[in-house]
């Protein structure tokens, strides 16, 4: 229990003054004091593993960042999937190289789903979501050209984890 209460001690320490502390404690930092966030309110959000191995990954306190790559042939289809919370953002940016794809961004969970956006035959695209209500966020690409197409697709924000769908 020590080693996570280092971890949450350090991660507090390196928090900006616009964070609020994951441990459920007010932050007070250059004489201000930093909302509060009950432990059931925040999400649990994986992060790298730090140089030392650790059976729990701590939660990083800017949220997280990936990148994927994969290539579309001819009239395949895939799609990119964000775990969020309601009212979580995330912003994106994707290309696809090599081509143009339609796509859909869109979100689903708990018996909701939403339409965010739609294109059809665009090279690239970027933005940020809000989860409407919690549940997967993401986008769905189609390659309806005649050669392959190698999207790109980068994010950063407030989600739980992101997987790919074929």
């Amino acid at each position: 229990m020590d080693r996570i209460e280092n971890l949450l001690v350090a991660l507090t320490a390196e928090q900006p003054a616009s964070q609020p502390s994951r441990t459920g404690e007010a932050v007070a930092q250059d004489n201000v004091t930093v909302g509060e966030i009950a432990p059931a309110e925040a999400p649990a959000i994986a992060a790298a593993p730090v140089a030392e191995a650790t059976s729990e990954a701590p939660i990083r306190p800017d949220g997280r960042q990936d990148e994927l790559s994969f290539t579309l042939t001819p009239s395949q289809g895939a799609e990119v999937k964000l775990v969020m919370r309601q009212g979580a953002k995330a912003n994106f940016s994707w290309t696809a190289d090599g081509g143009m794809v339609n796509f859909e961004t869109h979100g689903d969970g708990g018996g909701q789903s939403v339409s965010y956006e739609k294109g059809s035959s665009v090279p690239a695209d970027e933005g940020a979501i809000e989860a409407a209500f919690d549940g997967n966020h993401g986008w769905f690409w189609r390659n309806r050209g005649d050669r392959e197409v190698t999207l790109t697709i980068t994010t950063e924000g407030n989600y739980i984890d992101i997987k790919r769908v074929i």
